[in-house]
């Protein structure tokens, strides 16, 4: 990664593999659990929470702005304002694109990755958690690249095309579930959220580009 003196980061064109690949034995990682009856009394409660904050954070940030229909880019848009918060600066797509849309998750990944080491505290521990596990790419995509097209329970009302908006019941959940969660928790998803409207604007731009060079 490359900071400019404008606190800009210019992100790589190919990922360089230096984030975990595995929640496993990580500071983010979820206890194991040993029967099925501990499955119910502490992952539903962990699973809903997840869904809460994330649900919150793609509200508050996007709402009824337009924002990107293809997984990668919806990712790029709440991992790179993650990236802002934690270390003030802007995450900046290649002038030539990133080498595949594949790539994507796993350099913005590794910036996020680096970005929260040396700043861990600036947010709530358990907010933080939450994103990390859902923002971590595993074998094929990560868990929130997974939830933006789901059939049921998806952000984006399109899946053809360049931009869509979320979907209409999904801002009426996304709103409910910000009050769900303790203050201290609604707090970092208000600082990042705050930093979402730029990112998306900076990637809708770029693939609008793309589309008409």
């Amino acid at each position: 990664m490359v900071l400019t003196a404008e606190n800009k980061l210019e992100l790589p064109r190919y990922p360089a593999h230096t984030g975990p690949s595995s929640e496993y034995k990580q500071w983010f990682g979820r206890k194991s659990i040993h029967s099925y009856q501990e499955m119910h009394r502490v992952r539903w409660p962990e699973w809903e929470f997840e869904r809460n904050c994330v649900a919150a954070l793609v509200v508050a940030g996007i709402g009824h702005r337009k924002c990107p229909v293809r997984r990668p880019w919806a990712y790029t848009c709440i991992a790179g304002a993650m990236i802002v918060a934690f270390a003030d600066t802007w995450p900046v797509i290649p002038k030539k694109g990133f080498g595949s849309e594949a790539d994507i998750e796993e350099i913005l990944w590794e910036a996020l990755w680096e970005a929260v080491g040396k700043n861990r505290e600036k947010l709530d521990a358990d907010f933080l958690g939450a994103m990390m596990r859902n923002l971590l790419p595993r074998s094929s995509e990560s868990r929130f690249a997974d939830k933006w097209h789901n059939p049921d329970t998806g952000f984006a009302d399109s899946s053809a095309g360049r931009v869509c908006n979320l979907r209409q019941e999904r801002i009426r959940e996304g709103k409910k579930a910000l009050t769900r969660l303790p203050e201290p928790v609604q707090a970092s998803v208000r600082e990042v959220a705050r930093h979402v409207p730029r990112m998306t604007r900076i990637v809708v731009t770029h693939i609008s580009r793309a589309e008409h060079p």
